[in-house]
């Protein structure tokens, strides 16, 4: 299964300074995977350790030895025992890939971490955080300097496309190539009504390529599910009920204000100190992606936000169509599977697939009189973009040509069903190749 960070991974590799790469991302999302697939095929040896499991599998002594170094407590010899790893490595005359799984369980190895950082070793470090802001405290965190953190998401529609449909992946590169995938209009959209209901998680994925079985992805999903609700179980008793209350709501959300939530519609009454925190912590787990409304579309783009005023999204939308008790009757019913839910299916897709591409912050753009919207708005190369999900044309649905107007944004856009079309200021674009930013920043004709 290929996955777009790899190309990261290997340019860490050729780059490297010595500094330790950490992959981060929400549970099941691919972490361990894709770090055992780094090592094997771009180095000579990986060793592998979980930091979370007591008893790691066919632990050899060379193993041990390194699993006692990231482990052990800051009394004993660390310096002795870097001196013992190097000597193993610089026998081997090998490239070594030492690989840190759950580094947020253990305290020490991030210390540890730290003099690793320091000594003048002869082997690669790799390591995988489950929880984006709660992994690793103010007081251990490590020196950013020395450390490049890549986030792993769930796959986006181009990496579904190429494990479901066996495509070549040269074919996906769209740049020059539009009248040919667009005579595929109807097979990629078909494409991805699969992929609104079998979703990103690789496990998921996997299966589905293997047995294409849609009802045994449920029951996957279902489980994916079950499992981020039981770590919600953990949540500290203070913010757990709000916390709950967020992730239940996200898939029953009203757009009828807009495409926008207020703090009182998780719940009448709502406090906004009580929901902030609650959502943040979802974010740090890494199972919710939020976007806050701005009144001007101007850089930087984070000084006219407004928090009161934001979106929710799952971090998958297989999971959310799961969550949303999606029927498979649906993904056969033309476009329906578009425009059901107001939408709110097409919008979690276009923001899944934004996300897995834009690192920085994304936005929702309503006007000061709040009757004009444009779902999301993001600066990427030095310009401002602006989308408007126009599945269901609306004729006097001017948001987008105000935004355009008021803000003086010409690389303004709408997701459509049909062709791609410029009109200088706008690009009419199928919803399906929303996520090929650099098609979107240069086709012009």
């Amino acid at each position: 299964m290929y996955r777009e960070k790899i190309e990261e991974l290997i340019k860490w590799k050729k780059e490297n300074n010595r500094s330790v790469l950490i992959i981060k991302g929400a549970p099941r999302t691919g972490k361990t995977w894709l770090l055992k697939e780094f090592g094997e095929k771009y180095y000579d040896k990986t060793i592998y350790i979980d930091l979370k499991n007591e008893a790691n599998k066919e632990i050899s002594n060379e193993v041990t030895n390194i699993k006692n170094l990231i482990e052990q407590k800051e009394n004993e010899d660390i310096e002795k025992s870097i001196e013992d790893i190097l000597k193993i490595t610089e026998e081997n005359k090998t490239e070594h890939l030492i690989i840190l799984d759950n580094l947020e369980y253990n305290e020490n190895a991030v210390n540890n971490l730290k003099k690793l950082l320091k000594s003048n070793r002869k082997f690669d470090i790799v390591a995988s955080i489950s929880k984006y802001g709660l992994a690793l405290p103010e007081n251990i965190k490590l020196p950013e300097n020395k450390v490049k953190y890549v986030t792993l998401r769930p796959l986006n529609f181009r990496e579904f496309l190429l494990a479901t449909e066996n495509i070549d992946i040269e074919k996906l590169n769209i740049k020059d190539k539009i009248e040919e995938i667009e005579n595929n209009n109807s097979k990629y959209l078909n494409s991805l009504k699969k992929y609104i209901f079998i979703g990103g998680m690789p496990e998921v994925v996997k299966d589905f390529c293997q047995n294409k079985n849609y009802s045994n992805a449920r029951i996957l999903q279902k489980n994916i599910l079950n499992k981020y609700e039981k770590e919600l179980e953990k949540t500290p008793i203070t913010i757990r009920e709000n916390v709950k209350n967020v992730w239940n709501r996200i898939p029953e959300r009203d757009l009828s204000n807009n495409g926008t939530w207020t703090y009182s519609e998780i719940r009448e009454g709502a406090q906004v100190n009580e929901f902030e925190i609650a959502i943040k912590y979802l974010e740090d787990l890494g199972y919710i992606y939020r976007i806050n409304r701005i009144y001007k579309a101007d850089m930087p783009l984070i000084v006219y936000q407004d928090k009161s005023l934001f979106n929710l999204f799952y971090i998958d939308i297989g999971l959310f169509s799961t969550k949303m008790k999606l029927e498979l009757s649906v993904i056969l019913e033309k476009d329906r599977i578009f425009t059901i839910y107001k939408e709110n299916l097409s919008e979690q897709y276009i923001m899944q697939e934004l996300r897995s591409r834009i690192d920085n912050s994304i936005y929702c753009w309503k006007s000061e009189n709040f009757l004009n919207f444009v779902n999301f708005v993001f600066q990427y190369d030095g310009r401002i973009y602006g989308i408007k999900k126009m599945i269901e044309v609306l004729k006097n649905d001017v948001s987008l040509r105000l935004f355009h107007q008021n803000n003086d944004i010409n690389n303004c856009i709408n997701i459509t069903l049909n062709k791609y079309t410029y009109e200088g200021w706008r690009k009419d674009i199928p919803i399906y190749l929303i996520g090929d930013i650099n098609f979107i920043k240069y086709r012009k004709i």
